[in-house]
């Protein structure tokens, strides 16, 4: 049973309920994330592989296609990478829509939800 109730608490400050340091104690690398459809989807639409793989060699600490290749996306460590990684793909694959984001916490999302709802 996958005890549905605990999977998603409202009221905590996140979703994920281990901290990268516990991650670390399980062997878990985010080098180790991996999607099983990349080398079908890059096989068969290239560009897909090189946007991972500019992320990459622009220092992201990974970088993943997400489901069956409607984006990919990397995490970085800092600032500066993540710029360059993002002006690079900009100039190398202009028909592409490339989007900057970052990671907010679920009452940061909480909190932007209710003022789209106020909008209505």
């Amino acid at each position: 049973s996958l005890n549905a109730p605990r999977l998603t608490v409202e009221t905590a400050s996140s979703i994920l309920h281990i901290c990268r340091l516990k991650a670390d104690d399980f062997g878990f690398h985010p080098k180790d994330l991996q999607n099983d459809f990349e080398k079908t989807i890059f096989a068969l639409k290239p560009e897909i592989g090189r946007v991972k793989n500019t992320l990459l060699e622009h220092d992201a600490s990974f970088a993943l296609m997400s489901g069956s290749g409607a984006s990919v996306f990397a995490i970085f460590d800092n600032e500066t990478a993540r710029q360059k990684a993002f002006i690079s793909l900009r100039e190398r694959e202009k028909s592409w829509r490339v989007s900057e984001c970052e990671t907010v916490s679920q009452t940061e999302y909480q909190q932007f939800l209710s003022t789209c709802w106020n909008l209505s």
